[in-house]
């Protein structure tokens, strides 16, 4: 595994950690199953020391909320439809595709809130599509983070907003 990191405006590192990918862990990202648990567990694996938790080009269904609780996390995609062709008809990148009833959000960026109420720092989320369908009602939440980068994504379908962000858990 390769070392990866990006670097805020403000010099801040995101991520040093190692390349953490959902294939490892069991995700198939195929548009059929359940990718869920593969896909936590790859995030819990890099936020024992921070890294970048890695999605292939497909659609990685997921049942209950993905939840990042921990500084230097990094989800990065393969890329996402606001990154394609205008008119093209072919799906590009990384979607996480919310596949059960009424829910969500998608990702959930939080501290844990506790005796020291600090936020996490440098995480982010790149090059990927939250499909809602129509049930999940949050594609991505972020709950008391700071130094952070979110670019190139793409929101479908969600009931309540595209991105939640709050101070507060």
């Amino acid at each position: 595994s390769s070392s990866n990191f990006w670097v805020t405006g403000g010099g801040d590192v995101i991520s040093k950690g190692p390349d953490m990918d959902v294939r490892a862990f069991g995700a198939t990202c195929n548009g059929s199953g359940d990718d869920t648990a593969a896909i936590q567990a790859a995030i819990d694996a890099a936020e024992v020391s921070g890294g970048v938790v890695r999605f292939p080009i497909g659609d990685c269904r997921i049942t209950s909320t993905l939840t990042v609780d921990s500084s230097s996390v990094m989800l990065k995609g393969s890329g996402s439809f606001a990154n394609t062709d205008v008119g093209s008809t072919t799906t590009k990148g990384t979607t996480l595709s919310w596949a059960t009833g009424a829910g969500g959000p998608i990702v959930k960026f939080t501290a844990i809130i506790g005796a020291s109420n600090q936020a996490i720092k440098r995480v982010g989320v790149t090059d990927m599509n939250f499909e809602c369908a129509g049930y999940a009602n949050i594609g991505l939440q972020l709950v008391s983070i700071q130094y952070s980068i979110f670019h190139d994504l793409y929101f479908r379908n969600c009931t309540d907003a595209a991105v939640d962000m709050n101070t507060v858990a």
